[in-house]
C-alpha cells in the first residue's frame, strides 16, 4: 500500500454515494494502480484505495489519481505497485506520476 492524502475532494459525481467519496486533507491507501477506459479520460492514472471501495460506481470504479498527493518518499513505493498491476504492463508509469503532486 501506499499512503496518499487526497487534495481534491470537488466535483463527485452524482452516481458516487457522499458516504463513498473522499474528504480534503484525509489520508488514504492506495491498493491498485490502473488506468481509465472511460471515454473522456483513456489512459488517465487511477487509484483503487483500502478505505473506500467505489467498485460498484460504474463507470467510475477507482479515484483519479489527480486527486491526491504523494509524499516524495513513497513514489517507489508507487511505481513498483504500478509495475506489479498487470493492467499497465504496456504503459511507461514514469510519465504517468510526473503528473502527480508531491507533498
Amino acid at each position: 500500500m501506499v499512503r496518499v492524502i487526497c487534495i481534491d475532494d470537488k466535483n463527485k459525481p452524482s452516481i458516487i454515494p457522499k458516504s463513498k467519496w473522499l474528504k480534503e486533507e484525509e489520508e488514504y491507501n492506495v491498493i491498485m494502480v490502473h488506468t481509465s477506459l472511460h471515454k473522456d479520460s483513456k489512459n488517465v492514472l487511477m487509484f483503487s484505495l483500502a478505505e473506500i471501495d467505489i467498485s460498484d460506481c460504474e463507470p467510475y470504479g477507482a479515484f483519479r489519481a489527480s486527486r491526491f498527493a504523494i509524499h516524495k518518499d513513497d513514489i517507489e513505493k508507487l511505481q513498483q505497485l504500478a509495475k506489479d498491476c498487470t493492467e499497465l504492463n504496456d504503459i511507461d508509469i514514469t510519465n504517468l506520476t510526473e503528473e502527480l503532486k508531491l507533498a
